[in-house]
């Protein structure tokens, strides 16, 4: 019987606690009454509350209309076992109570490391996720910035004189690089670029050519 029925942990009130799709519990059960009438008669015959007993969401289908899905706490669940006339809600109930007991005995030692492990993997996941944040949020620097000004009017002014243009080229010419930097980039401004893109950045202007410009 062991995953009979598939538990998660789920926020459910004010706790994280034990939960399953109302649903799997349903076609488990056998039950012959349509699911939301099934499920909605439950609800007002036992008191069972929202965001306290069961929470439910909207589930977008391929095509069709959403399918409104409940998640119930495995005190209700078991509570449905009960109530359900059906061979297999006592099978259910127990399945239930067994699962529960496991995750309430205390945990051996191999599996207490095994937890602490991937809390300490979990921290690190987040930090690097932390820094690659903190590295997008630093802009380029005054002497990138320098740089890469000094790079675009070489750019213009070697595509200048090496398609033999006229002068009005030249703003034309700025205004269409920059512009390609910033679709890029999907920034407003070049300034908007982080700094760790910068050799990013020095690609981009490498490869503009004449036909990018005019």
């Amino acid at each position: 019987m062991n995953d009979l029925i598939k538990i998660t942990k789920q926020d459910i009130g004010t706790k994280c606690v034990n939960s399953v799709k109302a649903k799997e519990v349903y076609e488990y059960l056998g039950v012959k009454t349509a699911f939301t009438t099934w499920f909605n008669r439950c609800v007002d015959k036992y008191d069972f509350t929202e965001h306290e007993d069961f929470i439910s969401y909207l589930k977008k289908s391929n095509g069709g209309r959403p399918e409104k899905v409940f998640i119930v706490t495995l005190e209700m669940a078991k509570e449905l076992c009960m109530i359900a006339d059906t061979p297999k809600g006592k099978e259910t109930r127990k399945y239930f109570i067994a699962v529960e007991k496991q995750s309430q005995r205390p945990l051996t030692i191999t599996e207490q490391i095994s937890l602490i492990a991937k809390g300490h993997q979990e921290v690190n996941n987040r930090i690097d996720l932390l820094e690659i944040k903190i590295e997008n949020d630093i802009p380029l620097t005054s002497a990138q910035k320098h740089r890469i000004k000094a790079k675009v009017n070489r750019l213009v002014y070697q595509l200048k004189e090496n398609h033999n243009l006229e002068q009005d080229f030249i703003p034309k010419c700025y205004s269409r690089v920059w512009k390609k930097i910033k679709n890029h980039f999907v920034v407003s401004s070049y300034m908007e670029i982080p700094k760790n893109k910068f050799n990013e950045l020095l690609d981009v202007v490498d490869n503009i050519n004449i036909s990018d410009v005019i």
